[in-house]
């Protein structure tokens, strides 16, 4: 992810992604094909502890799959499951740690900053819930389009790194800055579907996730994160509603149709 100072060099363009192809690219590193860790903490890492994660050596990922190629009913939500992943070690494949998640594009205006899905999602997730899937979550990707020059935020960024351990270091710290213009929008847009989302009586152990999502003029996304508000209300744990049959299920797809899995190294 560009770091703030990158950030004012980077023109970007109104570019329509459908959601498939955005998710495609969002979960998966084209340059070196690592999973995206900012997308997915929530449910691959925060839930079984730091260790647990360092164990895995990759993960199985499936995008779109029809519920009723898990052997699920057809007429039920979700019709099907936005992404599937299945951690790995060297050794084993956690079946009985797959995440499920449900992903909804919101696509912001300048003219109507605080747009929201055509579907929210909540129904979807209490359908993953029911279906006892080990690990559940919700993506909201924003994905606005871009501001005017006159439009953007003028942000002070310092060029000389602070030194934590010795503070009487930073006494010069401000005298060595910028100011930077920066389009902010998908930023406040991922902030905004978090608040909604975390008014929402969705159950505590469903994982959240919002992204601020714009392409620069050559083509690659830009991501931002607002970390600071989401830790407190991302993480996800295993859901209480677990089924073995769902588990079941999910082995049995993968032996069958592993073509249909993009791995991804961690």
């Amino acid at each position: 992810m560009p770091n703030k100072l990158d950030l004012q060099n980077i023109e970007l363009v109104d570019y329509f992604l459908a959601e498939t192809e955005l998710i495609k690219r969002l979960c998966i590193s084209k340059s070196d094909n690592k999973i995206n860790f900012n997308l997915f903490s929530n449910l691959l890492s925060k839930p079984v502890g730091y260790n647990i994660f360092q164990e895995y050596t990759g993960f199985y990922v499936a995008i779109n799959v029809l519920r009723k190629r898990l052997g699920f009913p057809q007429h039920e939500k979700p019709g099907d499951f936005d992404i599937l992943i299945i951690p790995h070690s060297s050794e084993n494949i956690f079946f009985n740690r797959t995440c499920a998640i449900e992903v909804k594009v919101v696509r912001p205006t300048r003219m109507n900053p605080i747009k929201s899905p055509n579907s929210n999602g909540y129904n979807q997730v209490q359908g993953l819930i029911k279906d006892g899937f080990p690990l559940v979550g919700l993506i909201h990707i924003c994905m606005p389009e871009p501001l005017l020059e006159n439009e953007k935020q003028s942000i002070k960024f310092d060029l000389t790194p602070f030194d934590l351990d010795n503070p009487y270091n930073n006494k010069d710290f401000l005298k060595n800055s910028v100011n930077v213009k920066m389009d902010m929008f998908s930023w406040f847009s991922a902030e905004n579907q978090m608040k909604k989302l975390i008014s929402k009586e969705i159950p505590k152990y469903v994982g959240l996730c919002t992204v601020g999502v714009n392409v620069s003029s050559i083509g690659n996304l830009v991501t931002l994160f607002d970390h600071d508000f989401n830790t407190s209300y991302e993480a996800g744990y295993f859901n209480p509603h677990l089924k073995t049959e769902t588990i079941q299920k999910i082995e049995q797809f993968w032996n069958m149709n592993k073509d249909s899995f993009i791995h991804a190294d961690k």
